[in-house]
C-alpha cells in the first residue's frame, strides 16, 4: 500500500484516505440487525425504553454509517499537510504521528507543535477538544478516527511523509511538546 500511496501522491499531488469499508459494512449490518430486533420487540410486550433505544439509537447509527459508506473520504494527505473536515494542518504543525488505540478502536494520532495547537484551537469548540485531547494523551494532539485498511502501515507512511515534507522534521528539543506519549 505504501508504494501505491507514494505513486498517487506523485501523480495527483494528493492521497485520499478513507475508512475500512469492511468494518463500515459490519457496523451497518449490526445496526440493521439491532433495529430489526427493536421492531420485533415493538410488537411484543416489554419496555418502551428498550424498544426506543434499539430503534432510535441504532437506527441513527445505521444512517451515520450509511453516510460514511456513501462519502468515505476521511482525510487528504498532500505535500503541504493533512486535511479533513475537522482539521487543516501543515506538516510543520505536527511533531509526530503515531497510533492511538483504546480496546480495539484505532485512530491516527497527530502530536502537535505549539503553533499547530494554536492554529487548530482557533474556535472555542476546537479549543475545548484540543484541551481535552491534551489531558488524555499528555500533550497537545488531535486524532483522526479509524480504523483504516492497512492501519499500521498508514501510520508509518504518514510519519515518513511528515519527515520528508516538514521544514523541521523533529520536535524542538526541550519543548513541552516533546514529552513521550
Amino acid at each position: 500500500m505504501r508504494d501505491r500511496w507514494n505513486q498517487e501522491l506523485a501523480l495527483t499531488d494528493e492521497v485520499r484516505i478513507g475508512p475500512s469499508r469492511w468494518r463500515l459494512v459490519g457496523l451497518l449490518l449490526t445496526s440493521v440487525g439491532i433495529v430489526a430486533i427493536g421492531v420485533f420487540l415493538w410488537t411484543e410486550t416489554g419496555s418502551q425504553i428498550v424498544r426506543g433505544l434499539c430503534v432510535g439509537f441504532f437506527g441513527l447509527g445505521g444512517v451515520a454509517v450509511a453516510v460514511r459508506l456513501a462519502r468515505p473520504v476521511t482525510f487528504r494527505v498532500d505535500r503541504q499537510g493533512v486535511r479533513s473536515a475537522r482539521i487543516d494542518l501543515a506538516w510543520d504543525d505536527i511533531d509526530r504521528i503515531t497510533e492511538w488505540k483504546v480496546a480495539s478502536n484505532r485512530s491516527v494520532l497527530l502530536l502537535l507543535s505549539a503553533e499547530g495547537a494554536e492554529r487548530l484551537a482557533s474556535t472555542n469548540v476546537r479549543r475545548a477538544m484540543v484541551k481535552a485531547d491534551a489531558k488524555v494523551v499528555g500533550r497537545w494532539s488531535t486524532g483522526i478516527a479509524g480504523p483504516f485498511s492497512h492501519h499500521a502501515e498508514l501510520v508509518e507512511w504518514l510519519e515518513e511523509c511528515r519527515l520528508a515534507y516538514s521544514s523541521r522534521p523533529t520536535a524542538i528539543p526541550g519543548s513541552a511538546h516533546t514529552k513521550p506519549v
